[in-house]
């Protein structure tokens, strides 16, 4: 009885991270993204927020709220997990141009400086991106 009860404490106590992270990743993965969030949204342990935050990011971005999924993707790049950063970057620029976000301090600082840094993991992206604006400004 008393593994049980202990059990049970562990759970209801949810301090497990790596587990909630895993369900999140599951139900991500089954195309189940408002489910996903709500596991993701719930992870504190510091050594796993980047890496939750960047699948919130995508879970957002495919339920189509892109000022959220934005700012996930804003909070990776802050927490300098070099893991994700480069990644974060991309994909909050992809984020907040579907958010309409483009004239934001914030995405014109991330876009300049993947744009200069050529050893960017997506420097060719963000000159892609940077096509995208120019030709979309030259229209008016």
């Amino acid at each position: 009885g008393s593994f049980y009860e202990n059990e049970l404490l562990t759970t209801v106590r949810g301090n497990n991270n790596a587990s909630l992270l895993q369900q999140g990743m599951e139900l991500f993965e089954q195309g189940n993204y408002q489910a996903a969030v709500e596991y993701f949204d719930q992870v504190d342990d510091p050594n796993l927020q980047a890496e939750a935050a960047y699948a919130a990011g995508h879970s957002y971005y495919n339920l189509g709220q892109f000022p959220i999924a934005a700012e996930n993707f804003a909070t990776v790049m802050d927490s300098n997990d070099p893991r994700y950063v480069e990644k974060s970057e991309l994909f909050y620029l992809i984020s907040a141009l579907a958010a309409d976000q483009t004239d934001n301090a914030r995405f014109n600082e991330v876009l300049n400086q993947m744009l200069e840094n050529e050893e960017h993991l997506h420097h060719q992206e963000a000159l892609n991106i940077q096509k995208k604006l120019n030709s979309f400004w030259r229209k008016f």
